[in-house]
């Protein structure tokens, strides 16, 4: 019999309550499920003009000026979190009417990055 320990888990200042289980030599094992690319998870993709940080980071490439047109799933900006670069795209087409960031600079999630209307 496998046995089940619970952890509380801080992720940029949020507690998360996990569960985890020994497993033992008897036991099959299934395979982790695979993540999604950081870019696909950003609420950009739900057709929001407003662009925000999906995790802490630094901005590593603005790829976008305001007056440039850009489509959908358009990478706008590259965001290095946890020594990956992350690539941030448009989540509609439009016109960069705001870019609030530049290379180099420390990001909080969710703040604001680039405006597309």
């Amino acid at each position: 019999m496998s046995k089940v320990k619970k952890f509380i888990i801080k992720v940029n200042g949020q507690d998360y309550e996990v569960e985890v289980q020994e497993v033992t030599a008897d036991k099959p094992r299934r395979p982790a499920p695979t993540p999604a690319p950081a870019h696909a998870k950003h609420a950009s993709a739900s057709g929001s003009g407003a662009i925000t940080a999906p995790m802490p980071g630094v901005v590593t490439a603005v790829k976008v000026q305001v007056g440039d047109a850009v489509e959908s799933g358009q990478i706008v900006l590259t965001l290095e979190a946890m020594k990956m670069e992350n690539e941030i795209p448009a989540g509609k087409n439009g016109v960069v009417r705001e870019v609030n960031v530049q290379a180099g600079q420390n990001v909080s999630a969710g703040e604001l990055l680039v405006v597309v209307e």
